[in-house]
């Protein structure tokens, strides 16, 4: 995709006219590249109707593109809703592409959300091969996980020490 292109997908996006919205969005499933998801996540940080916030989900949920990784945890930590970032966590593990390089970020998501969300974030890390893991990373996370000093509720106490397990798993 063109500069220019990009760019007319872009004003396409925030059209205030619903039918040229979906338009773009399906120029950004066809064509689009990982600059979208910034641009996806922005429109869903506004007031959108539901047929295009069902059309944003169709596309995250189906990204392949393992360039698309970083963005994707971006726009969760951008987002101005707990509710929206539970989505986009949702649509990362939907995607089934590799986070683990993004495990860190994850973890302090985790941390730093209620219970529902950071299941979302458990999910993203439980559902990784753990082959996929490097050693780094999973010092990294638990260094986060276990130096993070907060009143958990049960039910996330326990999830996080199912996490620091993981990757204790990892480095054993």
């Amino acid at each position: 995709m063109t500069e220019k292109e990009f760019k007319k997908t872009e004003a396409d996006l925030f059209a205030s006219n619903g039918r040229i919205v979906l338009e773009a969005l399906e120029t950004i499933e066809s064509q689009g590249d990982t600059r979208h998801i910034a641009l996806m996540a922005a429109l869903l940080n506004g007031k959108t109707n539901p047929e295009i916030h069902r059309r944003v989900f169709d596309i995250l949920n189906n990204l392949k593109n393992p360039a698309a990784v970083s963005e994707l945890v971006q726009a969760v930590q951008n987002s101005k809703t707990i509710e929206l970032k539970r989505e986009l966590l949702s649509a990362c593990w939907n995607s089934g592409l590799d986070f683990s390089a993004e495990f860190p970020s994850i973890c302090r998501i985790f941390l730093e959300t209620d219970f529902l969300t950071a299941f979302e974030a458990f999910t993203i890390i439980d559902t990784t091969a753990p082959e996929n893991i490097t050693e780094d990373i999973a010092n990294e996370c638990l260094t986060i996980l276990e130096n993070f000093t907060a009143d958990f509720g049960i039910e996330k106490e326990k999830l996080r020490s199912n996490v620091v397990q993981i990757f204790k798993n990892v480095v054993s």
